[in-house]
């Protein structure tokens, strides 16, 4: 899982993922290391389970600069999962994951998207406003990452935990930068500029916050940024072309223009200082000499062709160029300025999509690397190409589908060693982490929930490995977020296999083969799910009625269970969600309880459904006192996949003291005074899996227990779309005579 070329520069991290954004007609990398990195555009939000914050209010000041209060200003709320963009100046139709705070070319703020974990319960953003003294307070519901001020004097931005030491949080006033995009010695109209500021990094890191500033060239190459936070930027300008043909690059390094595939746009980048009182005047581009060059062997079959420069100063992470590789392996680009360099290019294949963010995987197959030197330049300008010559490629070590996995040694955070191959005989889910991975507690859900599905079969395991230089801290978090799976450091250098592959996750079959990667924790569920089949028989006999669609309607009755009866138990008690999502269009969970089937095989307001994207949900059954129970029923009805029913459902009289009456996904409820009662999966082995299913849970040999709660851990039947949750229609209860 080896970073792409950019993100190799700025530090270690778990795999390169690819962003396809329209404005740029091509592709960028996804820094997994750096939580500002990626702008997505995903098709639908992903549903995750959002940890709870039980501490404090946070109370704070927005002042100006010399420290007068700024009141009516408007204070946004971040979390570690759920970051802020501010996008100032031009608008962009950009849906940025898992919210926007978009300011417009008016100063406006708006709130554009959907919160990934949103439900009707759930506000959208939390926010306040100032007072008269500039005072503000915040009630988080879930944990606090940082704050965003946005007032008509400026903005301001503060790690939440800054500010219960140090409430007062400056508002900046908004800089401003002028200037002209230049390549070679013409002006490009119609170029896109986008201002970082790299000297706060740290700020906009612990804050989980970003903030962006837009604006467009005109046909003279001029541009104003209105709205520019001050101090170290990096100024971007990019263009590319409509219809997008192919950009090409020929041996001299001039841009020409062929057919219409698409390909990335152009773009250059200038590290400038903005000053906080006056506007910064630069020029972007227009300055140094091309280079060409070209691969020495055949490229046209990577899909994955990315090449980037390091070396001259100012030059860091922020300020890094990317080099267009053509199909038939030429490659250049403009003014470069004089310097040492160093060219990196990766090739490689796209993988699979992390559902439901539409990065896509890198596997690298090979690199090729280059050293050169782009001596003074008269004038700073020449159009005269460095000729790079030809790069050879350099094949990757990867690990094959099919192909035997390379054994990890690894260290627990208690020093005990450990290899992969001690898991040899199970199924192993190989999980490579850092600490620093913008996607990691959403992942951590999913995981959650393929453990809490698969963590007791012992044909089973899941193993993370953490890939930091310094993974004290983060196993140290993974254990205060109740990852419950073991968490590992590895011993000495990972196999390069595992670097070049460019997943996180690896599903290693008994004998040690890799049996799937390049997926995302959603779409592995499926894979583990159909690897491992049938849960193993546990507790309660399960019978099974299935009415497969076609000769199905509401009155067909049912050869092993009974039909719903409105005078059982369950009657008399009440549901409540405990955990997950419950989906826009499901009916409230009492509609488990009213003794109704729905009125056709297409009624979720007429049922129990958790949200789309969702691995897990949990409701409890409360059903008023201690009974001795004979017999748990459930029923579901769907035309498709949502028919059938998985769950495990456990029991509890709610007497233990250490019982929980809500444990979150990922909690173990036989850990806290709950009992586990029967494993449900009545998927058939074969055919059509729609129409009407009633589940039995019964102890042949007498009552099933006594207890007055039931806890339904329920799970997807399929995860090969996002609708894989089960119609829930009806839970009934027969007391023990």
């Amino acid at each position: 899982m080896r970073l792409a070329a950019s993100s190799r520069m700025a530090g270690a991290g778990v795999g390169g993922l690819l962003l396809l954004i329209g404005l740029m007609a091509g592709v960028w990398v996804y820094h997994n290391h750096r939580p500002d990195a990626a702008v997505t555009t995903p098709a639908r939000s992903q549903a995750t389970t959002a940890p709870r914050y039980d501490g404090p209010p946070i109370i704070g000041y927005a002042v100006t600069p010399d420290g007068k209060p700024v009141a009516g200003a408007a204070v946004y709320l971040s979390t570690p999962d759920a970051a802020i963009y501010v996008n100032a100046g031009k608008k962009l139709n950009l849906q940025v994951e898992p919210y926007r705070i978009q300011l417009s070319r008016s100063g406006e703020l708006k709130i554009v998207g959907n919160r990934p974990y949103s439900n009707a319960d759930r506000a959208l953003v939390l926010q306040a406003t100032t007072d008269s003294q500039g005072r503000f307070e915040l009630h988080p519901t879930e944990p606090p990452a940082g704050i965003v001020i946005n007032a008509a004097v400026g903005i301001g931005v503060a790690p939440a935990a800054s500010v219960a030491s140090s409430p007062k949080v400056t508002v900046r006033p908004w800089s401003r930068i002028e200037g002209t995009v230049v390549v070679g010695v013409q002006p490009q109209a119609d170029a896109s500029l986008r201002c970082i500021n790299f000297n706060d990094v740290d700020l906009f890191t612990q804050a989980n916050v970003r903030v962006e500033s837009w604006a467009d060239s005109d046909k003279d190459g001029r541009f104003v940024i209105e709205r520019a936070f001050p101090g170290a930027t990096t100024v971007s300008a990019f263009w590319d072309t409509t219809p997008r043909p192919q950009v090409v690059i020929d041996r001299n390094g001039k841009i020409a223009e062929t057919g219409n595939h698409p390909h990335p746009g152009f773009w250059v980048k200038r590290v400038i200082d903005v000053p906080a009182t006056h506007p910064a005047i630069v020029q972007v581009g227009g300055t140094g000499r091309p280079i060409a060059g070209h691969i020495a062997q055949p490229v046209d079959g990577y899909s994955y062709r990315v090449g980037s420069l390091s070396g001259a100063p100012p030059f860091d992470s922020w300020n890094n160029y990317y080099v267009v590789i053509n199909p038939d392996g030429i490659f250049g680009m403009q003014d470069l300025p004089a310097g040492k360099y160093h060219l990196h290019a990766d090739f490689g294949q796209l993988g699979g999509e992390m559902h439901p963010v539409p990065y896509k995987y890198v596997s690298y197959f090979a690199t090729a690397d280059k050293e050169f030197v782009i001596p003074p330049i008269p004038n700073g300008r020449s159009d005269e190409a460095l000729d790079l010559g030809a790069l050879p490629l350099t094949l990757c070590p990867r690990v094959e589908v099919g192909g035997a996995a390379a054994d990890i040694a690894c260290n627990s955070p208690q020093g005990t060693p450990s290899r992969l191959s001690d898991h040899r005989g199970k199924f192993v889910l190989l999980q490579l982490w850092s600490g620093t991975r913008q996607y990691l507690e959403r992942e951590r859900t999913q995981l959650k929930a393929i453990y809490d599905r698969h963590g007791d079969d012992p044909r089973f395991a899941l193993l993370g490995v953490n890939i930091d230089a310094a993974p004290d801290e983060p196993l140290k978090a993974a254990a205060a977020a109740n990852v419950r799976w073991p968490q590992m450091a590895p011993a000495g250098p990972l196999p390069a296999q595992y670097m070049n592959s460019g997943s996180s996750f690896y599903l290693i079959d008994p004998e040690g083969k890799l049996l799937a990667r390049d997926m995302g924790a959603f779409a592995l569920y499926d894979v583990i799910d159909k690897a491992l089949g049938k849960p193993m028989p546990h507790g309660a006999a399960v019978q099974v009625d299935h009415v497969p669609r076609g000769s199905v309607d509401a009155q067909t009755p049912y050869g092993l269970v009974p039909a719903p009866n409105q005078e059982n138990a369950a009657r008399r008690g009440s549901v409540s969600l405990v955990d997950g999502v419950r989906s826009n269009s499901s009916g409230p969970p009492g509609r488990v309880l009213d003794g109704r089937m729905p009125d056709n095989e297409d009624s979720p307001s007429q049922c129990l459904e958790f949200g789309e994207s969702t691995l897990e949900g949990r409701f409890k059954l409360d059903l008023g006192k201690l009974i001795s129970i004979a017999q748990i029923n459930t029923y579901s009805w769907h035309k498709d996949t949502r028919a059938p029913q998985v769950y495990k459902v456990y029991g509890s009289d709610g007497k233990p003291s250490d019982f929980n009456p809500a444990p979150p996904i990922g909690t173990d409820p036989t850990t806290c005074g709950w009992t586990k009662i029967a494993a449900v999966d009545s998927r058939p082995a074969s055919g059509p899996p729609g129409g009407r299913y009633a589940v039995g849970i019964s102890d042949p040999v007498g009552a099933i227990g006594s207890y007055r709660y039931l806890l339904f851990v329920v799970f997807p039947t399929e995860t090969t779309d996002a609708w894989g949750h089960t119609f829930y229609d009806e839970v009934n209860v027969i007391e023990e005579k």
